[in-house]
């Protein structure tokens, strides 16, 4: 009886969790990941829509009428799965929860900040600057194109001939990710790269998995790109750490990958001052890390045309730390004001 009381607690909890990421009544999924296993099952590209309390003034009739009816979501269902990420309680949500609270009023508002938290992290990942924004993206969720909606009209023809303008970048798209999947190892580590350069910076960040598939499919690095992947994988995996605030785990990700064997020496070093810069721009480590960091990125690679910049910024942060006592001062300023070695980016800039 025990056994299957157990049994029957899982089977409702696996049914409970698939009810949670099934579609509103107008065709909507609110759970990305859901929505893209749905459009792998069906070989359907991804719209994302987002919208918020900040959204564009007089867009507000479009934004109601693609969130109160089916229209819209029932013309393009054979084209694309359909997600929605409604951020217009934003300030609300993530406010502290009051005191008072009742226990059930309290896990219902930690579990919105919890959904509103991975949606949120998703948008930026697609770069959704300003709402109401829809972006179209691969079953796999790479990014394909943002869509120009008017968000006037009250009718789906509109929005419908909206997205069928994007056919050709879709068709592009999705004939590149086709070919990372296809030929030799080689060729396809050359389709990945190809891919990974035709994306924007910020994009980039959603292509966890392919950087990952380089390094499985170039163990040899005889593309001679194992070294670029390995940055571009720091990059991605640190951004998932860093929005959620996780610093220790963030350098971890940095340190680990610019001692990786496989890394060539300026790229170690660009690893080593990123996770310095990270680490006195959040201000969670001591002086003594830092230099530790700087220390390492020089050594990685001392003949760097950025060495010399390295060692005035390892001199500053030492002349700091004596005159502060060890106590950890603002080095940012002499961080930013330093040219960045070998790329212009930090933790979460995707590369």
């Amino acid at each position: 009886m025990k056994k299957i009381t157990v049994v029957l607690a899982a089977v409702a909890c696996i049914l409970l969790a698939s009810c949670g990421a099934k579609k509103d009544a107008n065709g909507w999924y609110d759970d990305f990941e859901a929505a893209k296993k749905e459009a792998k099952s069906s070989n359907k590209n991804i719209l994302l829509f987002v919208n918020s309390d900040m959204d564009v003034p007089g867009t507000d009739a479009g934004v109601k009428f693609l969130l109160e009816n089916a229209d819209f979501t029932k013309a393009v269902k054979d084209k694309v799965v359909c997600v929605h990420f409604d951020f217009t309680d934003l300030a609300a949500a993530m406010a502290e929860i009051p005191e008072g609270a009742t226990n059930k009023e309290q896990k219902a508002a930690e579990k919105r900040k919890a959904k509103l938290n991975t949606q949120f992290r998703i948008a930026d990942c697609y770069m959704v600057q300003q709402t109401p924004a829809v972006v179209l993206a691969t079953k796999e969720g790479y990014f394909i194109t943002d869509v120009q909606f008017d968000f006037i009209g009250t009718t789906a023809d509109g929005y419908v001939s909206a997205l069928s303008l994007e056919d050709a970048a879709v068709s592009e798209v999705n004939a590149m990710v086709s070919a990372t999947k296809k030929g030799s190892s080689a060729e396809r580590v050359k389709a990945i790269d190809k891919f990974y350069e035709s994306q924007s910076e910020g994009h980039r960040l959603l292509l966890s998995d392919l950087c990952r598939k380089v390094l499985s499919l170039d163990k040899k690095n005889e593309t001679g790109l194992v070294s670029k992947y390995i940055v571009a994988l720091s990059h991605a995996d640190a951004y998932t750490y860093l929005v959620t605030g996780d610093v220790e785990k963030v350098l971890s990700i940095y340190e680990k990958n610019a001692a990786d064997k496989r890394i060539s020496p300026d790229d170690a070093q660009t690893l080593y001052y990123i996770a310095a810069n990270v680490l006195a721009n959040t201000r969670v480590g001591s002086a003594d890390k830092i230099i530790d960091l700087l220390e390492k990125a020089i050594a990685a690679s001392p003949e760097s045309e950025y060495a010399p910049t390295l060692m005035q910024i390892l001199d500053s942060v030492k002349q700091m730390k004596a005159s502060e006592e060890g106590a950890v001062p603002d080095y940012s300023a002499e961080s930013s004001a330093a040219e960045e070695p070998a790329e212009d980016t930090d933790a979460g800039s995707g590369e």
